[in-house]
């Protein structure tokens, strides 16, 4: 809890693996990956060098955004068990073909507590 007239901008976020996510940021690269940085370039390098992509390969313009931190969106949580749900705020049963996924609202801020490394994959997605 901060003092009152405390600068917040010096204050450090860490997240649940220890990572220093002060200055992180999310971008959203092509179609199915989205990425977490402190900076674009820092991601971008990191995100070509596990892929083996070019900047070119990498980045789709029509799917090229950076993702503010508090867009809400729906996520898959494929396989939590029940008890688990019940702790998710909002969630949705759907099916898809013959099995049923589960669904939940997030958003970029809360990925973030969880992202192991940083430049990192913040999410990805197949068709």
């Amino acid at each position: 809890m901060p003092i009152q007239g405390q600068d917040m901008s010096s204050m450090k976020k860490v997240n649940h693996y220890g990572i220093d996510i002060t200055t992180a940021r999310a971008w959203k690269l092509n179609e199915y990956d989205w990425i977490a940085a402190n900076n674009l370039e820092e991601g971008l390098k990191w995100y070509m060098e596990q892929t083996g992509l070019s900047r070119e390969e990498a980045i789709d313009p029509d799917h090229f955004r950076e993702c503010p931190l508090h867009e809400t969106f729906w996520t898959v949580m494929d396989g939590l068990p029940e008890p688990m749900l019940e702790v998710c705020r909002i969630f949705q049963r759907e099916k898809v073909g013959d099995r049923e996924i589960v669904k939940t609202k997030t958003n970029y801020a809360e990925f973030m507590e969880y992202i192991g490394e940083l430049p990192g994959m913040l999410a990805s997605t197949e068709y």
